[in-house]
Protein backbone atom coordinates (compact mmCIF):
# COMPACT_ATOMS: atom_id res chain seq x y z
CA UNK A 1 0.00 0.00 0.00
CA UNK A 2 2.82 2.48 0.76
CA UNK A 3 5.06 1.77 -2.24
CA UNK A 4 2.75 3.40 -4.84
CA UNK A 5 2.32 6.39 -2.51
CA UNK A 6 6.10 6.91 -2.26
CA UNK A 7 6.50 6.55 -6.02
CA UNK A 8 3.91 9.22 -6.76
CA UNK A 9 6.13 12.32 -6.79
CA UNK A 10 3.20 14.58 -7.65
CA UNK A 11 1.36 13.43 -4.54
CA UNK A 12 4.51 13.76 -2.41
CA UNK A 13 4.97 17.31 -3.69
CA UNK A 14 1.37 18.13 -2.79
CA UNK A 15 1.87 16.71 0.69
CA UNK A 16 5.03 18.78 1.26
CA UNK A 17 3.29 21.87 -0.10
CA UNK A 18 0.50 21.37 2.44
CA UNK A 19 3.03 21.33 5.29
CA UNK A 20 2.94 24.78 6.97
CA UNK A 21 6.63 25.06 7.89
CA UNK A 22 9.22 26.18 5.31
CA UNK A 23 10.60 22.89 3.96
CA UNK A 24 13.22 22.22 1.31
CA UNK A 25 14.25 18.80 0.02
CA UNK A 26 18.03 18.98 -0.47
CA UNK A 27 20.87 16.79 -1.69
CA UNK A 28 24.15 16.08 0.12
CA UNK A 29 25.52 19.52 -0.90
CA UNK A 30 22.39 21.27 0.45
CA UNK A 31 21.18 22.05 -3.08
CA UNK A 32 17.43 22.50 -3.33
CA UNK A 33 15.61 19.69 -5.12
CA UNK A 34 12.11 20.79 -4.06
CA UNK A 35 10.88 23.89 -2.20
CA UNK A 36 7.46 23.76 -0.58
CA UNK A 37 4.94 26.61 -0.77
CA UNK A 38 5.72 27.89 2.72
CA UNK A 39 9.44 28.09 1.95
CA UNK A 40 8.70 29.77 -1.39
CA UNK A 41 6.77 32.50 0.43
CA UNK A 42 9.54 32.92 3.03
CA UNK A 43 12.22 33.08 0.33
CA UNK A 44 10.16 35.33 -1.99
CA UNK A 45 10.19 32.70 -4.74
CA UNK A 46 6.94 33.81 -6.32
CA UNK A 47 6.98 32.82 -9.99
CA UNK A 48 7.67 29.57 -11.83
CA UNK A 49 10.78 31.16 -13.34
CA UNK A 50 12.07 32.09 -9.87
CA UNK A 51 11.35 28.56 -8.67
CA UNK A 52 13.26 27.02 -11.59
CA UNK A 53 16.17 29.37 -10.85
CA UNK A 54 16.10 28.41 -7.15
CA UNK A 55 16.18 24.64 -7.75
CA UNK A 56 19.74 23.29 -7.39
CA UNK A 57 20.88 26.46 -5.61
CA UNK A 58 22.67 25.80 -2.33
CA UNK A 59 20.96 26.67 0.94
CA UNK A 60 23.26 29.58 1.77
CA UNK A 61 22.38 31.27 -1.50
CA UNK A 62 18.64 30.70 -1.04
CA UNK A 63 18.71 32.05 2.52
CA UNK A 64 21.06 34.94 1.68
CA UNK A 65 23.60 33.77 4.23
CA UNK A 66 26.36 36.36 4.75
CA UNK A 67 28.93 33.56 4.35
CA UNK A 68 27.76 32.32 0.94
CA UNK A 69 30.50 34.30 -0.81
CA UNK A 70 33.32 33.70 1.69
CA UNK A 71 34.81 31.38 -0.92
CA UNK A 72 34.78 31.75 -4.73
CA UNK A 73 33.13 28.29 -4.86
CA UNK A 74 30.15 29.62 -2.86
CA UNK A 75 28.04 28.15 -0.08
CA UNK A 76 29.59 25.25 1.77
CA UNK A 77 33.16 26.04 0.82
CA UNK A 78 34.10 28.84 3.24
CA UNK A 79 35.64 28.54 6.70
CA UNK A 80 32.36 29.47 8.46
CA UNK A 81 30.57 26.72 6.53
CA UNK A 82 32.45 24.07 8.53
CA UNK A 83 30.34 24.94 11.58
CA UNK A 84 27.08 25.69 9.76
CA UNK A 85 24.22 24.02 11.66
CA UNK A 86 22.14 23.61 8.49
CA UNK A 87 24.94 21.96 6.50
CA UNK A 88 26.02 19.75 9.42
CA UNK A 89 22.43 18.71 10.17
CA UNK A 90 22.00 17.58 6.54
CA UNK A 91 25.31 15.71 6.66
CA UNK A 92 24.36 14.06 9.96
CA UNK A 93 20.94 13.02 8.64
CA UNK A 94 22.53 11.37 5.61
CA UNK A 95 25.23 9.65 7.68
CA UNK A 96 23.14 8.39 10.58
CA UNK A 97 19.67 8.38 8.97
CA UNK A 98 18.48 9.88 12.26
CA UNK A 99 15.96 12.68 12.49
CA UNK A 100 17.79 15.72 13.83
CA UNK A 101 16.63 18.97 15.43
CA UNK A 102 18.96 21.80 16.32
CA UNK A 103 18.77 25.50 17.03
CA UNK A 104 20.75 27.78 14.75
CA UNK A 105 21.54 31.46 14.50
CA UNK A 106 22.11 32.35 10.87
CA UNK A 107 23.47 35.69 9.77
CA UNK A 108 21.40 36.75 6.79
CA UNK A 109 21.86 39.61 4.36
CA UNK A 110 18.62 41.56 3.92
CA UNK A 111 20.07 43.74 1.16
CA UNK A 112 20.37 46.71 3.50
CA UNK A 113 21.72 45.12 6.66
CA UNK A 114 22.79 41.89 8.33
CA UNK A 115 20.37 40.25 10.75
CA UNK A 116 20.69 37.33 13.12
CA UNK A 117 17.83 34.94 12.37
CA UNK A 118 17.04 32.16 14.83
CA UNK A 119 15.82 28.86 13.39
CA UNK A 120 14.86 25.43 14.58
CA UNK A 121 16.49 23.21 11.95
CA UNK A 122 14.97 19.76 11.44
CA UNK A 123 16.28 17.12 9.04
CA UNK A 124 15.16 13.66 7.99
CA UNK A 125 16.56 11.41 5.29
CA UNK A 126 14.34 10.11 2.52
CA UNK A 127 15.36 7.56 -0.10
CA UNK A 128 13.65 7.07 -3.45
CA UNK A 129 14.79 5.06 -6.48
CA UNK A 130 18.19 4.50 -4.89
CA UNK A 131 18.82 8.20 -4.30
CA UNK A 132 19.03 9.83 -0.87
CA UNK A 133 17.81 13.29 -0.08
CA UNK A 134 17.10 15.21 3.10
CA UNK A 135 13.89 16.93 4.09
CA UNK A 136 15.11 20.19 5.66
CA UNK A 137 12.64 22.23 7.71
CA UNK A 138 13.56 25.72 8.89
CA UNK A 139 11.20 27.12 11.50
CA UNK A 140 11.78 30.78 12.37
CA UNK A 141 11.94 30.99 16.18
CA UNK A 142 13.22 34.58 16.34
CA UNK A 143 10.10 35.81 18.16
CA UNK A 144 10.37 32.98 20.68
CA UNK A 145 14.03 33.81 21.30
CA UNK A 146 13.10 37.45 21.88
CA UNK A 147 10.46 36.39 24.38
CA UNK A 148 12.96 34.33 26.34
CA UNK A 149 15.67 37.02 26.31
CA UNK A 150 15.91 39.91 28.72
CA UNK A 151 12.97 42.33 28.60
CA UNK A 152 13.31 45.95 29.74
CA UNK A 153 10.62 46.43 32.36
CA UNK A 154 9.82 49.53 34.39
CA UNK A 155 10.59 48.81 38.04
CA UNK A 156 7.77 51.13 39.13
CA UNK A 157 4.74 50.39 36.93
CA UNK A 158 5.95 47.04 35.47
CA UNK A 159 5.32 48.03 31.83
CA UNK A 160 7.56 46.43 29.20
CA UNK A 161 9.43 48.41 26.52
CA UNK A 162 8.78 46.92 23.09
CA UNK A 163 11.20 47.06 20.14
CA UNK A 164 9.44 50.21 18.95
CA UNK A 165 10.26 51.88 22.33
CA UNK A 166 6.60 51.91 23.33
CA UNK A 167 5.75 51.03 26.90
CA UNK A 168 3.00 48.44 27.15
CA UNK A 169 1.63 46.27 29.91
CA UNK A 170 3.17 42.83 30.35
CA UNK A 171 -0.16 41.34 29.34
CA UNK A 172 -0.31 43.37 26.10
CA UNK A 173 3.31 42.56 25.25
CA UNK A 174 2.80 38.80 25.50
CA UNK A 175 -0.55 39.02 23.68
CA UNK A 176 1.12 40.86 20.76
CA UNK A 177 4.25 38.68 20.60
CA UNK A 178 2.98 35.20 21.42
CA UNK A 179 -0.82 35.42 21.52
CA UNK A 180 -0.72 34.56 25.22
CA UNK A 181 -3.68 35.57 27.37
CA UNK A 182 -3.30 36.17 31.10
CA UNK A 183 -5.80 35.41 33.80
CA UNK A 184 -5.55 37.30 37.06
CA UNK A 185 -5.58 35.95 40.57
CA UNK A 186 -3.81 36.61 43.86
CA UNK A 187 -0.82 34.71 45.17
CA UNK A 188 -0.90 33.58 48.80
CA UNK A 189 1.39 36.41 49.96
CA UNK A 190 -0.72 39.15 48.35
CA UNK A 191 -3.94 37.57 49.56
CA UNK A 192 -2.63 37.66 53.13
CA UNK A 193 -1.22 41.19 52.78
CA UNK A 194 -4.25 42.83 51.10
CA UNK A 195 -7.12 40.63 52.27
CA UNK A 196 -6.14 39.18 55.66
CA UNK A 197 -9.79 38.73 56.58
CA UNK A 198 -10.19 36.21 53.71
CA UNK A 199 -7.68 33.80 55.21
Amino acid sequence: MTAPLLQNTELMGALLDAYPAPTIVVDDDVRALFINQSARRALAVETDAQYQAAVLERGGHLLHCVHENDSPEGCGRGEACKTCVVRNSVKNALTTRAVTRARAVLQLDTGTSTVDAHFLVSTATVEHAGQKAVILTLEDISDLVKLTSMLPICYQCRKVRSEESYWVTVEDYFKQKADIEFSHCLCADCLEKHYPQER
